[in-house]
């Protein structure tokens, strides 16, 4: 017969993604206070409850292999607060009420980890308990079963409920018993939390499967120094396998798992779902020499049974490439100047079966092998000339396919340059240019994208027939890729014209720039 448990909080369908409550510890002590509050029926003595209470502890010990140490107590008699209306009352009505009950009999609530509340049930409300996933209050709707407050407490611990399926292939259509598994308490059992739950808790170790070989997968009931779960990571899913032995279970179990693994699919959603890998609807156990396949993904066969483990033979079973990453920059045969350091970028690829392992990008002839979730690369400056690159992604079974082969050019640079008099620019023709008065001025050499420490030379010429050269001198280009010059020497009146030359640098291409000052005697 089925064991009745309290229906799922109904805070467990809102949440998408298995969630970690984050003020709930997993680890060290974890403080519980039932409080027992009451308008009038009281559902059970204090003593009743704290006899059902004091099962929870040693489970939890048992199960996290103590390192989870629950600390619960009673409210020593019932609290009376006002009468709740219906279900939709509980959250928040009941919360404030019993709250500001169990301060006014002098709880230090901050002492408290999670909050659960023991009421008369509440006839419209279709569960004997719920708690949130997430904010560390439970609510008991009458019920107070220890088996109940296990359950309720694992959801404040942020686990779903362990699901089921009779389907022997998953699918979209496939039916789901939300309360299926047999053998965990947040299913229809009063045993250990399965491989997936253990491990999201982290309270066990794990062996991460990735390569055809053959793996061992140690019993969940007892502590152990070995992998107690194998996960398994596809493009579509997450597979968990485990091994519960029947002789180490807290109670008797049926059918008996002892001889096999049970394997679990996760997709991100809410709590793991246990499949029929034995081959029939609601067979769970996959026992030793049989195989489970996701068809043209992977398979997995338990075979051999050796003390408390089972060994299980994976392989990949798909043989399907990838789709081909698509090169998205720099674009193919686009022309770079050297200053600025290309950004290699693709779009992802496409992979249904057994999910992207990586990337291999491939520049020049070197290959850089990358995670999948890199999909640009940058070197920094790439020496002047031609480059060709390419990018292949390599699926978990090892299938592969490569982009098409893309190329760029990396040229120098071919700076801007201007000349600053002060706030004005002078024109780069006779007729443009701009008057000044004094004995001498000074100015600016601006550069744009010319890289730092390139020499700029400026020449001043007066106009006295022809063109005749005064004097020049040479700066480096500064930080910002400016060069003042100040310091000049007297300059006698007429027409002046200032020319700079940036250059002497392998990475900039020469650049000149010229300038026309009409020059007055103050």
């Amino acid at each position: 017969m089925r064991r009745v448990v309290a229906l799922a909080a109904a805070a467990c369908a809102l949440v998408a993604a298995q969630p970690a409550a984050a003020d709930v510890p997993k680890r060290g002590e974890l403080r519980v206070l039932v409080a027992l509050v009451t308008w009038g029926p009281q559902p059970a003595t204090p003593a009743e409850v704290q006899t059902e209470l004091a099962r929870v502890a040693p489970w939890f010990d048992e199960t996290s292999f103590s390192q989870l140490r629950v600390i619960a107590e009673t409210t020593p008699g019932w609290l009376t607060i006002p009468p709740v209306s219906g279900c939709a009352s509980l959250d928040p009505t009941l919360h404030d009420t019993a709250d500001a009950a169990l301060r006014g009999a002098a709880f230090d609530l901050a002492r408290y980890d999670v909050r659960a509340y023991l009421f008369p049930r509440v006839a419209d409300c279709p569960f004997g308990g719920r708690a949130s996933l997430v904010a560390g209050w439970m609510e008991l709707n009458g019920a107070f079963r220890g088996e109940l407050i296990v359950h309720e407490l694992a959801h404040s611990l942020g686990l779903f409920h362990s699901r089921a399926t009779p389907c022997t292939v998953w699918s979209g259509a496939c039916q789901v018993d939300e309360y299926g598994d047999p053998y965990d308490v947040m299913g229809d059992g009063f045993g250990p939390f399965n491989g997936f739950h253990k491990l999201r808790l982290g309270w066990i170790r794990r062996t991460s499967v990735e390569r055809d070989g053959t793996y061992s997968v140690d019993q969940l009931e007892r502590p152990s120094s070995s992998a107690q779960v194998l996960t398994i990571e596809t493009a579509a899913a997450h597979y968990v396998v485990d091994h519960r032995e029947a002789s180490l279970e807290p109670m008797p179990v049926t059918p008996d798992p002892s001889n096999g693994v049970l394997v679990y699919r996760w997709n991100g959603d809410q709590g793991p779902v246990l499949l029929s890998a034995g081959g029939s609807p609601r067979q769970y156990l996959l026992p030793i020499g049989r195989t489970y396949e996701v068809p043209d993904v992977f398979s997995v066969t338990p075979t051999a049974r050796v003390g408390t483990s089972v060994d299980v033979r994976f392989a990949w079973t798909d043989r399907t490439p990838p789709g081909a990453p698509t090169p998205v920059e720099p674009r193919n045969g686009v022309r770079v100047r050297n200053g600025d350091e290309p950004i290699l970028m693709w779009d992802d690829a496409l992979e249904t079966g057994s999910g992207l392992g990586g990337y291999e990008l491939t520049v020049d002839g070197v290959t850089h092998p990358l995670p999948v979730s890199e999909t640009s690369w940058k070197q920094g400056a790439f020496p002047l000339g031609a480059h060709s690159w390419s990018v292949t992604a390599v699926d978990r079974a090892g299938n592969r396919t490569t982009s098409n082969r893309m190329s760029f050019v990396v040229e120098k640079l071919s700076p801007a340059v201007a000349i600053l008099f002060g706030a004005q620019r002078c024109g780069a023709t006779f007729a443009a240019r701009c008057r000044l008065r004094g004995a001498t001025f000074g100015f600016t050499v601006e550069t744009a994208e010319a890289p730092v420490r390139a020499r700029v030379t400026v020449r001043l010429a007066r106009r006295d027939g022809g063109w005749r050269t005064v004097f020049s001198r040479r700066r480096l280009l500064d930080d910002v890729g400016d060069a003042a010059f100040t310091r000049l020497p007297a300059l006698r009146p007429g027409l002046w014209r200032v020319t700079a030359d940036v250059g002497g640098n392998a990475e900039v291409s020469p650049a000149s720039r010229a300038a026309y000052v009409q020059l007055s005697a103050q």
